[in-house]
């Protein structure tokens, strides 16, 4: 980039693999442009390494404090009761361990969990690929013979570890198909995230494969995460050639594009959409019907559930009081900032625009945070059945949208693009998709998911509410009061101590106003010093970290919170 590019506009995103950047009607997106490299977290985190001394210490921190119980405090029957509950370990280790994978300490998560695997992991001195680190994983994670730990003088003869709790498929098959999903998220999504979010993705991807594939009886509830969200990649495939097709015309300049072409455009975008209707009735119902208790008609089950079974005016009422506050939430954003948008002139702005500019974008995104906290905070402990259901279909329906976005599909694509490009900042300027949306609805969910991986339902604590606190409540405020009033920067870096300092208050005030306001199930209690820690740390990494806050900053809070023993369970 020049030296002097205040005074020179710079180009347009190249479009030749992303249309993100690329108006959906077929005009020539003059006003979007790239992001400035030298502005970039991402870039800053690509070449600066991925992460800072501090920042690892605070990703080690809950596996610190499990070392400190299990060696310090002797407390084997902590570890034994994790490994009798190996979906749960497996699924927040998968998980976490792509977190550390992005700092490159890839021998943390085995030292402090699995003391037996230290001197296989201290041959690690290197910085292995992607593939290799995966497969390293595979092997460790998968291999009874490392997590049977007789010689090594723990008693769990009769103790079998399976990471997929009684998934009917092969680990080394497991293994395979996990490096090559990590493989093939990395090439659909580069450059839009950084290594630990491709592995979070990849993780999840394959652990809902698994669960989809697997014979495994789930809760019916539990059916639809794992059948949907993998069925609609799977009824993706087969739309793709009108996909392309439609994508090829939308790259054609306006003045060589004729009303042929239009026409042609569409008829490939309908023949998209029918072709996805068509694995949803024909595949992805059926899946269902197999998986669901009984065989139950998918549709007909969900009715009956919502208008029939026992607390059913509960759910309705869930569902209504959700309906309201979106149909409220897209009033506020047309007519306050439907004029508005979230990307860059052509020219770039003086300083004081800029930061003016910053902050009116920042507040429209921490609207949407503010949205979450009125519709989850007091509704996910009436019926977490229900929340873990709805928070499914609307994963499926972000994805779906996403991709008629990002691929221009007529007629909803152009909406779709306008609508979310007052919402858009650097990190979805990267690639070509805006994972903004997604990676919040999935920040939010992911501490209920996880908890409810074990096939009952939770008495809903602050773990559970954990995502919708720390990025509804704590992320916001720390943004806000961080752009508006931060002074005090933390060692040279954007985020300000005032910004820390707010998400602390913020996700403390929101727990304490959820507890005295019986928004938590009956009969929890909170350990308030332990939550205090935990925000202080979570915060703390939100403000040090080069990662998606939205996916991580929960999921590490969930993670402190198990670590410390503060689920907020009676």
């Amino acid at each position: 980039m020049s030296t002097n590019a205040r005074k020179t506009p710079e180009r347009p995103c190249d479009t030749s693999s992303t249309l993100l950047h690329t108006d959906p009607d077929g005009g020539s997106a003059d006003s979007v442009l790239t992001v400035d490299p030298r502005k970039s977290r991402y870039a800053h985190s690509r070449s600066h390494g991925s992460g800072s001394g501090f920042e690892r210490a605070l990703i080690l921190m809950p596996f610190l404090i499990a070392l400190y119980n299990l060696l310090v405090m002797q407390d084997w029957d902590t570890l034994l009761g994790l490994l009798q509950e190996p979906r749960w370990l497996i699924q927040i280790l998968m998980l976490l361990f792509f977190t550390i994978l992005g700092l490159r300490d890839i021998h943390a998560l085995y030292a402090t969990i699995f003391p037996f695997t230290i001197y296989i992991c201290k041959c690690m001195t290197q910085s292995p690929s992607i593939p290799d680190i995966a497969y390293i994983e595979i092997l460790l994670l998968f291999n009874e013979g490392v997590v049977r730990a007789g010689d090594y003088g723990l008693d769990m003869s009769n103790l079998h570890v399976d990471p997929f709790l009684n998934i009917d498929i092969d680990p080394p098959y497991l293994g395979h198909l996990h490096v090559t999903i990590l493989s093939l998220v990395q090439s659909a999504t580069k450059p839009a995230l950084l290594t630990s979010e491709l592995g979070i993705i990849a993780t999840g991807i394959t652990l809902l494969l698994a669960t989809a594939l697997s014979n495994e009886a789930l809760e019916p509830y539990e059916v639809f995460l794992p059948v949907l969200s993998i069925g609609l990649i799977i009824a993706t495939i087969p739309a793709l050639p009108f996909v392309y097709s439609a994508m090829r015309i939308t790259r054609t300049p306006p003045q060589h594009r004729t009303m042929r072409l239009i026409e042609q455009r569409l008829i490939y975008a309908c023949a998209a959409y029918a072709t996805i209707a068509v694995m949803v009735v024909g595949v992805i119902r059926p899946w269902v019907k197999r998986r669901l208790p009984g065989e139950d008609e998918p549709f007909i089950w969900i009715l009956r559930y919502m208008f029939q079974d026992h607390g059913w005016d509960v759910r309705l009422g869930m569902a209504t009081w959700w309906a309201v506050c979106v149909g409220m939430g897209i009033v506020v954003v047309v007519r306050l900032w439907s004029s508005q948008t979230g990307m860059h002139p052509v020219k770039l702005r003086n300083e004081e625009e800029e930061k003016e500019f910053s902050a009116a974008l920042n507040r429209r995104r921490k609207f949407f945070h503010g949205l979450v906290v009125v519709m989850f905070i007091p509704t996910i402990s009436r019926d977490p059945e229900f929340a873990h259901l709805a928070f499914s279909f609307a994963l499926c329906l972000f994805i779906l949208t996403e991709i008629i976005r990002a691929c221009a599909l007529p007629p909803f694509g152009a909406g779709l693009h306008a609508f979310l490009s007052n919402f858009t900042d650097d990190r979805d300027r990267r690639g070509g998709i805006v994972v903004s949306h997604l990676f919040l609805l999935t920040g939010c969910a992911l501490p209920l998911w996880l908890t409810m991986a074990n096939n009952y339902i939770p008495q809903v604590g602050i773990a559970e509410l954990g995502g919708v606190l720390c990025l509804g409540l704590g992320d916001a405020m720390a943004s806000i009061v961080g752009k508006e009033y931060g002074r005090v920067h933390w060692f040279g870096r954007k985020k300000t101590v005032e910004g820390t300092v707010a998400f602390v208050l913020a996700v403390l005030s929101g727990a304490y106003v959820a507890y005295c306001m019986e928004w938590l199930s009956p009969l929890v209690e909170v350990n308030w010093g332990s939550l205090t820690l935990a925000t202080v740390s979570a915060a703390l990494l939100e403000a040090f970290s080069w990662q998606n806050d939205n996916l991580v900053i929960p999921l590490y809070m969930w993670t402190m919170l198990h670590a410390l023993g503060a689920t907020g369970h009676a």
